[in-house]
Parts: structure tokens; sequence; C-alpha cells
């Protein structure tokens, strides 16, 4: 499969999860160039705001969308919390 390299040369990145750190990697790697997509669950339009205030120019996906985030990216960066994944005894 080839990359889906973005217009600046480098690779896309899709970062699943928008509370505290996802937008801090997101907006890091939007200013070195790279072209990024932020997915979370969660209402859509708050989804939008958060990547419209804390991390501009990121495209905002909710989490229904994040499957294709992640297949249209390079690099996939997981930000959520380990809490959020069921263990089992």
């Amino acid at each position: 499969m080839p990359a889906l390299v973005s217009s600046t040369g480098l690779p896309r990145i899709a970062v699943l999860g928008a509370g505290q750190s996802g937008p801090v990697i997101a907006r890091v790697a939007i200013d070195a160039g790279y072209r990024v997509s932020i997915a979370a669950s969660g209402d859509p339009e708050q989804i939008e705001l958060i990547a419209q205030v804390l991390v501009p120019g990121a495209e905002p996906r909710w989490a229904a969308d994040a499957a294709a985030a992640a297949a249209a990216a390079d690099i996939v960066v997981l930000a959520i919390p380990l809490h959020k994944f069921a263990t089992r005894s």
C-alpha cells in the first residue's frame, strides 16, 4: 500500500484522543509541518471547537470517523488514557 503523504512531503498523522495529551501532540506535529487529523468520542461540535481553539489547522474527526482517520494516516497516535481500556481478570 503506498504511503499517503501530505502536500508538505511529510507523513499524515491521526491523533486519536482529544483530552489532555492529544491536542498537545497534534499541535506540535502541525507546528512541524505535518498534516494532522484529531478524533475523539463525544459531541462532534465540541471536537470541532477543540480543534479550532487548541489545534488550529487540524482536521477534526468524530470517534465514529476515527477508523477512516486512521486508515488515511501514515502514523496513528493513540492518546487515550489506559483506564478507558477494559481489563480482564
